[in-house]
């Protein structure tokens, strides 16, 4: 048996994480999509060490479309992110309230609902920030907005591997992200995003800034993420599954019996 985990398990309960131990130690084969997971894995069952893999998720490559950035009069942010507690939604007011008062030209579209968006309206109306966040919600496909923006943010306080900073890589827009979990395996510092410590508002602020006033740099970044962003397409995690399947298939054959996955 092969299985997978795609999440850093901050919604798993004590007997979640036991009942995973069980299924590992009944698998040929965990899958992993990042090496944060992996390791998370391994620090709840350490027996599962030597059977982790890791191969990172997919996506389908769609053509980019050229950001205007560079003459876009307000440089338009996208968060694709359910309105919990771990996204932080409220750092990114925060950090808004303090680009308000500089008055950058700026906007920022959230995409996504959950049990924060009463609380998320009245912090924005209490700031003062309504012409600059718009609540869109739940979409059921967000990538026309995302392509509408100019740069894409992931401000969670835990992350497996976001499939909405590929999907923005995809399409050829940078990411600011925190510094946790898979996020720094998609985004390189300074190459094809920015890349934060987790919970600083203050810097959280000066690389939305930096992206507000230096445009050209955006769009460099904007390239190098979609870059990036191919070596994460459907074909190469199809090609990774299936060596870990063939593995998997192995080692079930050498197996007293000859047993097969």
């Amino acid at each position: 048996m092969v299985v997978t985990e795609r999440s850093l398990g901050v919604w798993k309960s004590k007997a979640y994480l036991v009942v995973d131990r069980l299924l590992y130690r009944r698998s040929a084969l965990i899958v992993a999509n990042s090496e944060a997971t992996r390791r998370f894995v391994v620090k709840h069952s350490p027996s599962a060490g030597p059977i982790a893999r890791v191969v990172p998720n997919g996506i389908e490559l769609l053509p980019v479309e050229t950001s205007d950035v560079k003459t876009a009069r307000v440089v338009r942010f996208s968060m694709v992110a359910g309105l919990r507690p771990w996204k932080n939604h409220r750092l990114l007011i925060d950090a808004c309230v303090v680009l308000a008062a500089q008055e950058l030209p700026f906007g920022v579209v959230l995409v996504g609902d959950g049990p924060l968006r009463a609380e998320l309206e009245r912090r924005i109306r209490a700031a003062g920030l309504e012409h600059h966040l718009e609540l869109a919600g739940w979409q059921h496909d967000p990538l026309p907005i995302v392509r509408s923006c100019h740069v894409n943010l992931n401000l969670s306080t835990h992350e497996s591997s976001p499939n909405a900073v590929l999907e923005a890589m995809m399409l050829g827009r940078p990411s600011i992200v925190t510094a946790v979990g898979g996020n720094p395996e998609l985004v390189e510092d300074g190459v094809s995003g920015l890349v934060i410590p987790s919970g600083d508002r203050d810097a959280l602020a000066k690389a939305m800034e930096t992206l507000i006033t230096h445009r050209t740099l955006a769009l460099q970044l904007g390239a190098a993420a979609r870059r990036a962003a191919e070596r994460h397409s459907i074909e190469h995690m199809v090609e990774g599954m299936s060596q870990c399947l063939d593995e998997a298939i192995l080692a079930a054959s050498r197996l007293p019996g000859g047993h097969r996955a």
